[in-house]
């Protein structure tokens, strides 16, 4: 989406090849992602898929896509990417959690072992 927002006329941003891509169809197995999608404007579609020879006798079979077609809704990408950022955890330097974080974690699995004994 970032990406889109960057080049909202590259064509290569406005649509993602869901059967040539197993970590994108992997992805679009989680609702969220799908609905994310959606909510700025992709919409799944059979399109012709684009063929690399010269021949035109013959019609290329289809592909499933997530497309977005017309204007691209700049202003909701960026407040969902806004959202998106929000929800991604802060770094810590070398991955190392808090000492604080890492306490209340310790005191969450004691307290689960608690209540299932």
């Amino acid at each position: 989406l970032s990406n889109l927002l960057k080049s909202p006329d590259e064509a290569k941003y406005r649509k993602l090849r869901i059967g040539e891509n197993k970590k994108v169809k992997e992805l679009l197995d989680y609702e969220p992602v799908l609905n994310i999608l959606t909510s700025v404007g992709f919409a799944r579609k059979n399109c012709p898929r684009e063929s690399k020879s010269e021949s035109k006798t013959t019609t290329p079979p289809t592909e499933e896509v997530l497309i977005l077609e017309g204007e691209v809704p700049t202003s909701q990408i960026r407040e969902l990417l806004n959202v998106l950022e929000g929800l991604t955890p802060t770094p810590t330097p070398n991955n190392q959690v808090s000492e604080s974080k890492r306490k209340a974690n310790d005191e969450t699995a004691n307290d689960a072992k608690k209540q299932r004994n």
